[in-house]
């Protein structure tokens, strides 16, 4: 079927307000160097060059890392994908399915490093990451985000291929990191093409938009591939009295605590939640106060909450650090409690 993509196709939909941000480089309402820049069509694109009618942040260089007050938390478990240290919350005239996200850089390119869309119909309001620049690592680490390459200083419209696509949206977050740049990134405009939402199409808009539901129909073919599977294994076994008593394969929970710990201090805190998840032994030793007591929820910020929070008050009696940076968590009884142990804390 040739479905009649021009007729839902919204083009050229560019930022009407800006929601959030974590600095920026002009004062409010100065006009000069303000997040506020980006509204609307290209004003100074495909010019290069220092603007003032430009988007600036304030974060920029190797410095920036170096400062005093930067935080920084020495965590007992390992860190996730995340290099990020500005950000720009930005809303779009008309929801669609955001088909691609185009940055008109005009100075200093090369620091986007994450897009996410604030998904309204699948996943109630929650933020989805639609692209990282991990996404095109062959090796993915932080080591290599930080030293990945940079594109030629010239003006440029970065559209980066979104590995999810079938986000309805008009809210997007663009994350920035500028350790490798020499002066400050300027942006002048960003914009989003999609597809209005049809009921009537969005099954054939999910089975022809490029990878628009290839995750969902892929997990729907598998499951049902496990569940036949799966049956004819308890079928034969049954039938054939299959009797494994005397020949029981060593478990990983048969390993000693002290080699499971060292193991899931090698895991993030989202992957040490899944595991805490998976039985008894796990929820014992994921459960572990000196795994939380230095705690850095700024790569979580779309998952941090008062009830995120309240578990880890029940986990852990004395936070030593904690970071609850970009997180909408406000500085409530909960944190106060934890005001006589803390040695730092950034709330920003």
């Amino acid at each position: 079927m040739n479905l009649p993509r021009t007729e839902n196709l919204v083009p050229r939909q560019f930022v009407k307000n800006v929601l959030d941000f974590s600095s920026q480089y002009g004062r409010e309402h100065s006009g000069s160097y303000t997040v506020a820049n980006v509204r609307g069509c290209p004003t100074n694109y495909p010019k290069y060059g220092d603007f003032l009618e430009s988007c600036v942040l304030r974060t920029y260089g190797k410095w920036w890392n170096d400062m005093s007050y930067s935080p920084a938390i020495d965590a007992s478990i390992a860190k996730p994908f995340f290099i990020s240290q500005d950000f720009i919350e930005v809303e779009f005239e008309e929801k669609v399915m955001i088909e691609s996200v185009v940055i008109y850089e005009n100075y200093n390119p090369g620091a986007v490093v994450a897009l996410y869309a604030l998904d309204y119909a699948k996943t109630r309001n929650k933020w989805i990451q639609i692209w990282s620049i991990f996404d095109n690592l062959n090796i993915k680490s932080i080591k290599n985000g930080l030293n990945r390459p940079l594109p030629r200083q010239e003006s440029r419209k970065f559209r980066p291929n979104l590995t999810k696509k079938d986000v309805f949206s008009n809210v997007v977050r663009i994350e920035l990191e500028h350790g490798k740049l020499d002066y400050y990134t300027e942006l002048d405009a960003i914009e989003i093409v999609g597809y209005a939402f049809n009921f009537t199409l969005s099954k054939e808009l999910g089975t022809n938009l490029r990878n628009v539901g290839d995750e969902f129909f892929s997990m729907k073919i598998l499951s049902n591939k496990i569940s036949e599977v799966t049956s004819e294994c308890d079928n034969q076994n049954e039938n054939e009295g299959v009797q494994l008593a005397s020949n029981k394969p060593v478990s990983i929970t048969d390993l000693p605590n002290e080699l499971l710990t060292s193991i899931i201090r090698l895991l993030d805190l989202r992957d040490i939640f899944l595991l805490r998840s998976t039985c008894r032994k796990f929820y014992q030793l994921c459960s572990d106060r000196d795994l939380f007591n230095k705690l850095d929820l700024k790569p979580f910020w779309s998952q941090s909450n008062e009830t995120l929070l309240a578990t880890f008050c029940n986990i852990v009696c004395d936070f030593k650090a904690l970071n609850l940076s970009w997180s909408k968590i406000e500085f409530s009884h909960i944190v106060k409690k934890f005001l006589s142990s803390l040695i730092k804390i950034y709330i920003k």
